[in-house]
């Protein structure tokens, strides 16, 4: 998609140079969305509704983005995976800012879209 996108903008225009510096953010967003879904998602789903008191507090997320997010930011294997990733390619990742776009947080997904007005 990212890739198009590249294709369809004027290179090194501002919404080239945008996209451009985005695009490894939104695929490692892309690829870990799912992260906070557990087994059998959908029954999950339903057991918070049951069961709130098992729901994240103090989150609008729903449970499932709530814990995408929290894997991303705090889980130390993931940490460490990203780290090595980080030292193999010489690219740091803004840990924050991909979990929240693995959200489809508005304000951070707004980066791509900002450049294209």
């Amino acid at each position: 998609m990212f890739d198009r996108l590249l294709r369809s903008e004027k290179p090194n225009s501002v919404e080239y140079n945008t996209i451009a510096e985005h695009t490894q953010d939104f695929r490692l967003a892309a690829l870990f969305h799912d992260l906070g879904h557990g087994p059998f998602s959908h029954t999950l789903e339903e057991f918070f509704e049951r069961y709130p008191e098992y729901t994240p507090k103090d989150s609008k997320l729903h449970p499932h983005e709530y814990y995408t997010k929290s894997i991303i930011r705090n889980d130390t294997e993931f940490k460490r995976i990203l780290f090595d990733w980080e030292q193999r390619n010489g690219e740091q990742i803004d840990v924050d800012f991909i979990a929240d776009l693995s959200v489809g947080d508005e304000d951070t997904f707004g980066i791509l879209f900002s450049a294209r007005r």
